[in-house]
């Protein structure tokens, strides 16, 4: 039989290893919820360093635009070319400094997801601005290519025209990625705060 000293002292050590497991498992939250939200702020940060290449890009553009009035192009044409460039610049500093102002480690998950929403929000805003005036640029382009009549250049063209529109699915895809892999980590962190 079990005397009451013994019952006492069992009842103890029960409850202390209650306590203790609660403090695990609230320290394993805490960690779990800490390695989403560094994930989360990975994955952002590789947002940024994809948009950073298309300024980059961008930048490039203005530097071609001579080439292109050399090649036979009209001035104007060249002049817009050039400005498109620095317009996709610009928005494309704007976005990267958004990404980077968003400080998921310093913000609530709910405000952090309420950021990754926004960053979403905004870069498929970006894309349909620099869509529509990709889509412009190039008709206009095409439109000019085939007023030259030369077959080589057509050829050219439209390779380079279908070529692009390749790259730019697969990186519309790889940054489509990058916003769900941000939004998924912080949204598991939310349920496990839950």
């Amino acid at each position: 039989m079990i005397d009451m000293d013994e019952l006492e002292r069992l009842r103890k050590n029960w409850h202390r290893a209650e306590m203790r497991n609660s403090r695990l498992e609230e320290e394993n939250r805490r960690l779990a919820a800490e390695l989403a939200s560094g994930r989360a702020i990975s994955a952002r940060d590789r947002l940024a360093k994809h948009y950073r290449f298309q300024l980059i890009i961008s930048c490039c553009l203005p530097l071609l635009a001579p080439m292109i009035v050399w090649v036979g192009f009209p001035i104007w044409f060249g002049v817009v070319y050039a400005f498109f460039g620095l317009l996709s610049a610009v928005l494309n500093i704007i976005f990267v400094r958004y990404i980077r102002s968003c400080d998921f480690a310093a913000m609530s998950i709910v405000a952090a997801l309420q950021s990754a929403v926004t960053i979403a929000r905004r870069r498929k805003i970006l894309l349909y601005i620099m869509g529509a005036l990709d889509m412009l640029l190039c008709g206009v382009f095409i439109r000019l290519v085939l007023d030259m009549g030369e077959p080589e250049l057509v050829v050219a063209v439209f390779i380079g025209f279908f070529a692009g529109l390749a790259i730019a699915a697969y990186r519309i895809y790889k940054g489509n990625a990058l916003v769900r892999a941000i939004k998924t980590e912080l949204r598991q962190t939310l349920r496990g705060q839950n």
